[in-house]
């Protein structure tokens, strides 16, 4: 019984653990809040990520999405650029964005940073400058600074 009270401990006091398939994500600036949900993942090939998916089960569809070019499904940096910029300078790089309640940002720069990928569990870190405004409103923009962890799990792209 104190190995698992041990244990409890331990994950409770490192900042960087989260369950199997979920995510947490802090978010400073314009907006301050954290965000927490299911985290998946979804491989272009074998070898390739297309999407990772940060999402709350808030009906207002809060969250993360991260569309990827050319990014090798592996440990290791993948940058984050604004969207647009997808070209042969960017390889191994994708484009992120964040909804939250009536605002829609979308990444400057960031980097996910994928620890480990294990028994189909891609383990890793997200942090992102981004850029934002509120829907239908157009001028004001909006900063914001996101960083967290993730233990994303594999989704079927049939499944999307």
């Amino acid at each position: 019984m104190g190995g698992l009270i041990m244990e409890c401990q331990k994950r409770s006091s490192d900042p960087n653990w989260v369950a199997s398939g979920r995510f947490r994500l802090t978010i400073e600036g314009a907006v301050s809040t954290t965000l927490k949900g299911k985290a998946t993942y979804v491989p272009a090939s074998n070898e390739t990520l297309a999407f990772l998916e940060l999402e709350t089960a808030r009906q207002d569809s809060m969250g993360v999405s991260v569309e990827f070019s050319g990014a090798r499904l592996a440990t290791g940096a993948l940058a984050l650029h604004p969207a647009g910029l997808f070209s042969s300078a960017f390889q191994s790089a994708g484009t992120a964005f964040l909804k939250m309640d009536d605002l829609t940002f979308q990444s400057e720069e960031g980097t996910v940073q994928i620890e480990s990928l294990e028994q189909g569990e891609l383990k890793g870190t997200y942090q992102a400058i981004m850029r934002g405004a509120h829907e239908g409103i157009e001028g004001e923009e909006v900063m914001v600074h996101v960083r967290g962890v993730f233990r994303a799990e594999p989704e079927e792209a049939a499944e999307r």
